[in-house]
């Protein structure tokens, strides 16, 4: 969750059966009417051999969220040589 461009953004990941992906995109266009923009782009898991030599970890975070917590984070992330995603 970000402010971007003055707007509330969530990115949110969704695995449903494939018959329900039509509705779900369905539903989710329906909250149009309430001033809320949606899209939806189908994903497919990665190779698991793109990752090889690559170490495993995780970074978790708590507190209060605010702006600007990413380009913080960003910098000690490019420091140990990582890949971080937006």
């Amino acid at each position: 969750m970000a402010i971007l461009g003055g707007e509330f953004a969530a990115i949110v990941l969704i695995s449903i059966p494939e018959e329900r992906v039509e509705g779900l995109k369905n539903e989710l266009q329906a909250l149009k009417d309430e001033t809320i923009s949606v899209s939806t782009k189908a994903t497919h898991p990665l190779d698991p051999k793109r990752f090889v030599g690559h170490l495993h970890y995780e970074i978790k975070l708590s507190g209060a969220d605010h702006e600007g917590i990413v380009h913080k984070l960003l910098p000690t992330c490019v420091i140990a040589q990582s890949t971080f995603s937006r």
